[in-house]
């Protein structure tokens, strides 16, 4: 499955926390809790950490794939 593109709001849930998933890919869970903390404290910073989260789960997509098929559907 590809990634769903970036303008998807499934990833702003994701970095917001707004969307709960649990993840147990461990970089991936760590890069969503520090995102979600970053939003949390920043929501200006949101756009920013969606471009981070959809640039990992490209980059490494072989890895968390499952995981993500599983969250996006």
């Amino acid at each position: 499955m590809a990634l769903p593109l970036k303008s998807d709001p499934r990833w702003k849930g994701l970095v917001t926390g707004d969307k709960k998933a649990t993840f147990t890919t461990v970089p991936l869970s760590m890069l969503t809790s520090r995102l979600n903390r970053v939003c949390a404290r920043d929501p200006s910073k949101v756009p920013t950490a969606v471009d981070e989260l959809y640039a990992f789960c490209s980059e490494y997509q072989a890895v968390v794939g499952p995981e993500l098929n599983a969250y996006f559907g």
